[in-house]
């Protein structure tokens, strides 16, 4: 992208949804200017894309590999910090789809999705001070770290499972589905 295209993008509010691990599986498009872009004050979401072109799905992951990528890239190993990937992947990303004006705060009346993530295992430690915890969650969180989620009040994932649907059900309508869909011509 050119300057003046980025400078566009600034001048009318454009968001960006960067997927940078669908980007790398497709092999197409090279490395989009996110830094550039966050500089220029540009709202930035991260996003999964869909599963043919990111089998895991996993926005943890994806936060790391944002970071990893184009710390990379611009062969600066400052380039992408921690809170800045978070804010990517958090607030950006809910502005992005239109909530715009979410604060980032656990308060009554405030609506708020929420995961707790266990963080009691080897690969976390040592935690000594916040930055180190920002550190954690964007290079070394994944996906099966997350204990609880809360969706707008209301408990969906409780240690580790999912409390308001049949998971088992779900996979299997999912895998009949899908060869139905295969199999039919």
């Amino acid at each position: 992208m050119s300057k003046e295209e980025l400078d566009i993008m600034a001048k009318y509010g454009v968001k960006v949804a960067h997927c940078p691990i669908a980007n790398m599986k497709i092999g197409q498009g090279g490395v989009a200017p996110i830094p550039e872009m966050l500089r220029k004050g540009i709202k930035v979401g991260l996003g999964t894309d869909g599963p043919a072109s990111n089998n895991d799905l996993d926005l943890l992951e994806t936060m790391k590999f944002a970071a990893l990528l184009h710390k990379l890239h611009l062969r600066n190993p400052a380039i992408m910090r921690a809170q800045d990937v978070l804010v990517m992947a958090t607030r950006n990303g809910y502005e992005a789809v239109g909530f715009e004006g979410v604060k980032g705060v656990v308060e009554e009346g405030v609506k708020a999705d929420i995961i707790v993530i266990d963080m009691r295992k080897a690969r976390f430690t040592p935690v000594h001070e916040v930055s180190t915890v920002l550190s954690h969650l964007v290079y070394v969180a994944k996906g099966n770290d997350v204990r609880d989620v809360i969706v707008d009040g209301k408990v969906v994932v409780k240690d580790g499972k999912v409390v308001t649907v049949n998971e088992e059900d779900v996979l299997n309508l999912a895998q009949k589905t899908a060869l139905d869909l295969v199999t039919r011509r």
